[in-house]
């Protein structure tokens, strides 16, 4: 179905996600691959790296988590704050709204 030169045949075949070298500080490992952008084995080749992104969704949950917990720290510290105004109570509402 894929040319064998053709990069998202090497995508496939390799089972991994492959990042350019702007990309790859977000990943803690990487593996250097060598992906051949024509059609001969021989031919010009480009750096691409091979990475787990699993590491990405483990940061987005860790993160999630963190926000989230943040947000439930700032309503129990309004919560045992007193409300000294009704611009006070109106902030309070809108942020449980969300």
């Amino acid at each position: 179905m894929y040319d064998e030169g053709d990069l998202l045949f090497h995508l496939l075949w390799l089972g991994g996600y492959l990042v350019s070298g702007e990309d790859v500080g977000q990943f803690d490992k990487a593996e250097m691959i060598s992906v051949h952008t024509g059609a001969k084995p021989d031919g010009p080749t480009i750096s691409m790296y091979q990475v787990d992104l699993r590491e990405l969704e483990l940061k987005v949950a860790r993160t999630a988590f963190e926000a989230e917990k943040a947000k439930r720290e700032l309503l129990e510290a309004r919560l045992r704050a007193p409300i000294s105004s009704s611009q006070g109570t109106d902030a309070y509402r809108e942020e449980s709204k969300r």
